[in-house]
Protein backbone atom coordinates (compact mmCIF):
# COMPACT_ATOMS: atom_id res chain seq x y z
CA UNK A 1 0.00 0.00 0.00
CA UNK A 2 1.35 3.43 -0.96
CA UNK A 3 2.21 5.60 2.03
CA UNK A 4 1.02 9.18 2.18
CA UNK A 5 2.85 12.24 3.43
CA UNK A 6 0.77 11.96 6.61
CA UNK A 7 1.86 8.33 7.11
CA UNK A 8 5.56 9.20 6.86
CA UNK A 9 5.13 12.22 9.15
CA UNK A 10 3.41 10.10 11.79
CA UNK A 11 6.15 7.46 11.52
CA UNK A 12 8.89 10.05 12.00
CA UNK A 13 7.20 11.61 15.05
CA UNK A 14 6.66 8.17 16.58
CA UNK A 15 10.26 7.14 15.98
CA UNK A 16 11.65 10.37 17.40
CA UNK A 17 9.63 9.80 20.55
CA UNK A 18 10.75 6.20 20.92
CA UNK A 19 14.39 7.23 21.11
CA UNK A 20 13.83 9.03 24.38
CA UNK A 21 10.69 7.61 25.94
CA UNK A 22 10.44 3.90 25.19
CA UNK A 23 12.40 0.67 25.52
CA UNK A 24 14.64 -0.91 22.90
CA UNK A 25 11.98 -3.57 22.29
CA UNK A 26 9.54 -0.82 21.33
CA UNK A 27 12.19 0.79 19.14
CA UNK A 28 12.46 -2.49 17.26
CA UNK A 29 8.70 -2.44 16.66
CA UNK A 30 9.12 0.97 15.04
CA UNK A 31 12.06 -0.39 13.04
CA UNK A 32 9.81 -3.10 11.63
CA UNK A 33 7.35 -0.40 10.62
CA UNK A 34 10.08 1.47 8.76
CA UNK A 35 10.91 -1.52 6.60
CA UNK A 36 7.43 -3.00 6.38
CA UNK A 37 5.95 0.32 5.34
CA UNK A 38 8.18 0.49 2.32
CA UNK A 39 11.47 1.83 3.64
CA UNK A 40 13.32 -0.88 1.74
CA UNK A 41 11.69 0.32 -1.48
CA UNK A 42 11.74 4.02 -0.66
CA UNK A 43 12.42 6.10 -3.75
CA UNK A 44 10.41 9.26 -3.17
CA UNK A 45 12.14 12.40 -1.85
CA UNK A 46 9.89 12.40 1.20
CA UNK A 47 10.77 8.81 2.09
CA UNK A 48 14.48 9.58 1.79
CA UNK A 49 14.10 12.67 3.97
CA UNK A 50 12.39 10.59 6.65
CA UNK A 51 15.18 8.02 6.57
CA UNK A 52 17.84 10.74 6.76
CA UNK A 53 16.15 12.30 9.78
CA UNK A 54 15.92 8.87 11.42
CA UNK A 55 19.64 8.48 10.76
CA UNK A 56 20.37 11.86 12.39
CA UNK A 57 18.22 11.04 15.41
CA UNK A 58 19.97 7.71 15.86
CA UNK A 59 23.33 9.46 15.48
CA UNK A 60 22.52 11.84 18.32
CA UNK A 61 21.18 9.01 20.46
CA UNK A 62 24.19 6.71 20.01
CA UNK A 63 27.05 9.20 19.72
CA UNK A 64 26.24 10.80 23.05
CA UNK A 65 26.89 7.53 24.84
CA UNK A 66 29.62 5.56 23.12
CA UNK A 67 32.92 5.41 21.24
CA UNK A 68 32.14 3.18 18.29
CA UNK A 69 32.90 2.35 14.68
CA UNK A 70 30.78 0.64 12.07
CA UNK A 71 30.63 -0.17 8.37
CA UNK A 72 27.99 -1.61 6.05
CA UNK A 73 28.26 -2.51 2.36
CA UNK A 74 25.07 -2.28 0.28
CA UNK A 75 25.13 -2.77 -3.49
CA UNK A 76 28.86 -2.04 -3.58
CA UNK A 77 28.53 1.23 -1.66
CA UNK A 78 30.19 1.78 1.71
CA UNK A 79 28.32 3.39 4.60
CA UNK A 80 30.45 3.95 7.66
CA UNK A 81 30.97 5.77 10.92
CA UNK A 82 34.56 5.87 12.19
CA UNK A 83 35.05 2.86 9.94
CA UNK A 84 38.81 3.35 9.58
CA UNK A 85 39.53 3.51 13.32
CA UNK A 86 40.92 0.51 15.17
CA UNK A 87 38.83 -1.30 17.79
CA UNK A 88 39.44 -4.46 19.86
CA UNK A 89 37.92 -7.47 18.12
CA UNK A 90 37.66 -9.74 21.16
CA UNK A 91 35.93 -12.93 19.97
CA UNK A 92 35.08 -11.51 16.55
CA UNK A 93 38.68 -12.62 15.98
CA UNK A 94 37.40 -16.20 15.82
CA UNK A 95 35.88 -15.49 12.40
CA UNK A 96 39.17 -14.69 10.58
CA UNK A 97 40.78 -17.52 12.55
CA UNK A 98 38.16 -19.91 11.14
CA UNK A 99 38.97 -18.78 7.59
CA UNK A 100 42.62 -19.58 8.23
CA UNK A 101 41.71 -22.98 9.70
CA UNK A 102 39.69 -23.74 6.56
CA UNK A 103 42.69 -22.92 4.38
CA UNK A 104 45.06 -24.94 6.60
CA UNK A 105 42.75 -27.96 6.55
CA UNK A 106 42.40 -27.78 2.77
CA UNK A 107 46.18 -27.60 2.26
CA UNK A 108 46.85 -30.48 4.65
CA UNK A 109 44.01 -32.73 3.49
CA UNK A 110 42.35 -32.58 6.89
CA UNK A 111 38.65 -33.46 6.99
CA UNK A 112 36.01 -31.94 9.22
CA UNK A 113 35.43 -35.41 10.65
CA UNK A 114 39.09 -35.85 11.68
CA UNK A 115 39.62 -35.80 15.43
CA UNK A 116 41.84 -33.89 17.84
CA UNK A 117 42.63 -35.15 21.35
CA UNK A 118 42.44 -32.41 23.96
CA UNK A 119 43.81 -32.84 27.49
CA UNK A 120 42.72 -31.05 30.64
CA UNK A 121 46.20 -29.52 30.95
CA UNK A 122 45.64 -27.57 27.74
CA UNK A 123 42.55 -25.81 29.00
CA UNK A 124 42.33 -22.24 30.27
CA UNK A 125 40.91 -22.11 33.78
CA UNK A 126 38.08 -19.72 34.49
CA UNK A 127 37.42 -18.77 30.87
CA UNK A 128 34.18 -18.98 28.88
CA UNK A 129 34.15 -22.57 27.64
CA UNK A 130 30.70 -24.19 27.59
CA UNK A 131 31.84 -27.28 25.65
CA UNK A 132 35.50 -27.93 26.48
CA UNK A 133 35.60 -26.56 30.00
CA UNK A 134 34.31 -29.73 31.68
CA UNK A 135 36.97 -32.15 30.35
CA UNK A 136 38.09 -34.37 33.24
CA UNK A 137 41.24 -35.93 31.76
CA UNK A 138 41.13 -35.89 27.97
CA UNK A 139 38.58 -35.99 25.19
CA UNK A 140 38.57 -36.10 21.40
CA UNK A 141 36.78 -33.53 19.25
CA UNK A 142 36.37 -33.34 15.50
CA UNK A 143 37.47 -30.21 13.66
CA UNK A 144 33.81 -29.65 12.85
CA UNK A 145 33.01 -29.61 16.57
CA UNK A 146 35.89 -27.27 17.43
CA UNK A 147 34.87 -24.80 14.71
CA UNK A 148 31.22 -25.00 15.75
CA UNK A 149 31.99 -24.41 19.43
CA UNK A 150 34.30 -21.51 18.60
CA UNK A 151 31.92 -19.79 16.16
CA UNK A 152 28.47 -20.65 17.51
CA UNK A 153 29.18 -20.55 21.24
CA UNK A 154 32.42 -18.54 21.31
CA UNK A 155 34.17 -21.26 23.34
CA UNK A 156 37.60 -19.84 24.20
CA UNK A 157 39.24 -23.22 24.74
CA UNK A 158 38.06 -24.41 21.33
CA UNK A 159 39.63 -21.29 19.84
CA UNK A 160 42.98 -21.92 21.54
CA UNK A 161 43.01 -25.59 20.55
CA UNK A 162 42.68 -24.45 16.94
CA UNK A 163 45.54 -21.98 17.46
CA UNK A 164 47.70 -24.80 18.83
CA UNK A 165 46.84 -27.42 16.21
CA UNK A 166 46.54 -25.30 13.07
CA UNK A 167 48.53 -22.09 13.45
CA UNK A 168 49.34 -19.43 16.04
CA UNK A 169 48.00 -15.85 15.94
CA UNK A 170 50.97 -14.61 13.92
CA UNK A 171 50.33 -17.26 11.26
CA UNK A 172 46.62 -16.46 11.15
CA UNK A 173 47.33 -12.74 10.69
CA UNK A 174 49.80 -13.51 7.90
CA UNK A 175 47.09 -15.46 6.06
CA UNK A 176 44.56 -12.64 6.43
CA UNK A 177 47.15 -10.15 5.14
CA UNK A 178 47.79 -12.46 2.18
CA UNK A 179 44.09 -12.18 1.33
CA UNK A 180 44.61 -8.42 1.18
CA UNK A 181 43.32 -7.26 4.57
CA UNK A 182 46.10 -5.36 6.31
CA UNK A 183 44.09 -3.71 9.08
CA UNK A 184 43.07 -6.87 10.88
CA UNK A 185 45.66 -7.75 13.54
CA UNK A 186 45.67 -11.04 15.43
CA UNK A 187 48.50 -11.19 17.96
CA UNK A 188 47.26 -12.92 21.12
CA UNK A 189 45.61 -16.19 22.14
CA UNK A 190 42.64 -16.48 24.47
CA UNK A 191 44.99 -17.70 27.22
CA UNK A 192 47.18 -14.62 26.88
CA UNK A 193 44.16 -12.33 27.03
CA UNK A 194 42.81 -14.18 30.06
CA UNK A 195 46.12 -13.83 31.91
CA UNK A 196 46.55 -10.16 30.97
CA UNK A 197 43.39 -8.34 29.97
CA UNK A 198 45.39 -5.51 28.41
CA UNK A 199 46.42 -7.95 25.67
CA UNK A 200 42.92 -7.64 24.20
CA UNK A 201 43.94 -4.40 22.51
CA UNK A 202 46.46 -6.23 20.31
CA UNK A 203 43.73 -8.21 18.53
CA UNK A 204 42.24 -5.28 16.69
CA UNK A 205 40.63 -4.36 13.38
CA UNK A 206 38.94 -1.51 11.59
CA UNK A 207 35.23 -1.98 10.91
CA UNK A 208 35.88 -1.38 7.21
CA UNK A 209 38.47 -4.13 6.82
CA UNK A 210 36.35 -6.58 8.80
CA UNK A 211 33.38 -5.77 6.55
CA UNK A 212 35.56 -6.25 3.48
CA UNK A 213 36.65 -9.64 4.84
CA UNK A 214 32.99 -10.56 5.25
CA UNK A 215 32.40 -9.49 1.64
CA UNK A 216 35.29 -11.74 0.57
CA UNK A 217 33.72 -14.60 2.52
CA UNK A 218 30.39 -13.92 0.83
CA UNK A 219 32.06 -14.43 -2.55
CA UNK A 220 34.11 -17.49 -1.55
CA UNK A 221 31.94 -19.42 0.91
CA UNK A 222 31.21 -22.15 -1.63
CA UNK A 223 34.85 -22.59 -2.71
CA UNK A 224 35.38 -25.56 -0.38
CA UNK A 225 33.17 -27.76 1.82
CA UNK A 226 34.96 -26.35 4.89
CA UNK A 227 34.17 -22.74 4.00
CA UNK A 228 30.58 -23.76 3.31
CA UNK A 229 30.49 -25.41 6.74
CA UNK A 230 31.75 -22.20 8.37
CA UNK A 231 29.05 -20.22 6.53
CA UNK A 232 26.31 -22.55 7.75
CA UNK A 233 27.75 -22.61 11.27
CA UNK A 234 27.78 -18.82 11.54
CA UNK A 235 24.12 -18.79 10.56
CA UNK A 236 23.48 -20.79 13.74
CA UNK A 237 25.38 -18.43 16.05
CA UNK A 238 23.79 -18.54 19.50
CA UNK A 239 25.43 -15.48 21.05
CA UNK A 240 24.45 -11.81 20.80
CA UNK A 241 20.78 -12.16 19.88
CA UNK A 242 20.27 -8.58 21.05
CA UNK A 243 23.01 -7.23 18.78
CA UNK A 244 22.92 -7.50 14.96
CA UNK A 245 20.04 -10.03 14.97
CA UNK A 246 17.83 -7.50 16.76
CA UNK A 247 18.17 -5.18 13.76
CA UNK A 248 17.51 -7.67 10.96
CA UNK A 249 15.86 -6.06 7.94
CA UNK A 250 12.36 -7.42 7.33
CA UNK A 251 12.51 -11.03 6.12
CA UNK A 252 16.33 -11.21 6.26
CA UNK A 253 18.55 -13.96 7.66
CA UNK A 254 21.90 -13.33 9.32
CA UNK A 255 25.23 -15.05 9.81
CA UNK A 256 27.51 -13.41 12.35
CA UNK A 257 30.20 -13.62 15.04
CA UNK A 258 30.10 -11.65 18.26
CA UNK A 259 32.85 -10.43 20.55
CA UNK A 260 32.85 -9.31 24.19
CA UNK A 261 35.77 -8.07 26.24
CA UNK A 262 36.44 -8.23 29.95
CA UNK A 263 34.56 -5.83 32.21
CA UNK A 264 36.18 -2.39 32.54
CA UNK A 265 36.64 -0.60 35.87
CA UNK A 266 33.52 1.47 35.23
CA UNK A 267 31.42 -1.64 34.64
CA UNK A 268 31.27 -1.26 30.85
CA UNK A 269 32.50 -3.71 28.22
CA UNK A 270 34.04 -3.48 24.76
CA UNK A 271 31.74 -5.39 22.42
CA UNK A 272 31.32 -6.12 18.73
CA UNK A 273 29.38 -8.05 16.13
CA UNK A 274 30.29 -8.78 12.52
CA UNK A 275 28.11 -10.53 10.00
CA UNK A 276 26.16 -10.55 6.76
CA UNK A 277 22.47 -9.73 6.41
CA UNK A 278 20.97 -12.07 3.78
CA UNK A 279 17.98 -10.22 2.36
CA UNK A 280 14.90 -11.88 0.89
CA UNK A 281 15.68 -10.44 -2.56
CA UNK A 282 19.02 -12.29 -2.61
CA UNK A 283 21.23 -9.30 -1.82
CA UNK A 284 23.85 -9.46 0.93
CA UNK A 285 24.84 -6.68 3.31
CA UNK A 286 28.14 -7.27 5.15
CA UNK A 287 28.25 -5.26 8.37
CA UNK A 288 30.57 -4.79 11.34
CA UNK A 289 30.00 -2.82 14.54
CA UNK A 290 32.53 -2.31 17.34
CA UNK A 291 31.77 -0.38 20.54
CA UNK A 292 34.14 0.64 23.33
CA UNK A 293 32.74 0.99 26.82
CA UNK A 294 29.24 -0.29 26.15
CA UNK A 295 26.79 -0.57 29.02
CA UNK A 296 24.28 -2.59 26.98
CA UNK A 297 24.41 -4.95 24.00
CA UNK A 298 21.46 -3.17 22.40
CA UNK A 299 23.75 -0.35 21.31
CA UNK A 300 24.93 -2.55 18.42
CA UNK A 301 21.42 -2.98 17.04
CA UNK A 302 20.91 0.79 17.32
CA UNK A 303 24.06 1.42 15.29
CA UNK A 304 23.01 -1.18 12.72
CA UNK A 305 19.67 0.61 12.32
CA UNK A 306 21.58 3.85 11.90
CA UNK A 307 23.66 2.44 9.04
CA UNK A 308 20.62 0.89 7.39
CA UNK A 309 18.79 4.23 7.51
CA UNK A 310 21.84 5.92 5.98
CA UNK A 311 22.13 3.30 3.23
CA UNK A 312 18.45 3.46 2.31
CA UNK A 313 18.38 7.25 2.30
CA UNK A 314 21.54 7.65 0.22
CA UNK A 315 20.98 4.72 -2.14
CA UNK A 316 21.99 5.91 -5.59
CA UNK A 317 19.81 3.42 -7.44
Amino acid sequence: MRKTRKDWKRLLITYAGCLTETTMAEENKIRLHIFFWGGMKAKSPLARIVLLVVFILLSLSVSARNDYGACLIKDGQFYGIHENNYFPMNSVMKFPQALFVADWMQRNNIRLSDSVKVTKEELIEGTWSPKLGDIQTSKSFTYAELLSYSLMLSDNNACDVLFKRCGDPKTVEAYIRKLGFKRIHIRKTERQMREDHSCCRYNKATPKDMTLLLQWFSSHNSDTPILQFIWETMMKCETGMDRLPAANPEGAALLHKTGSGYTNKDGTTDIGDAGIYLLSDGSKWPICVFVKGASTNNIISEISLKLQAMALALDRK
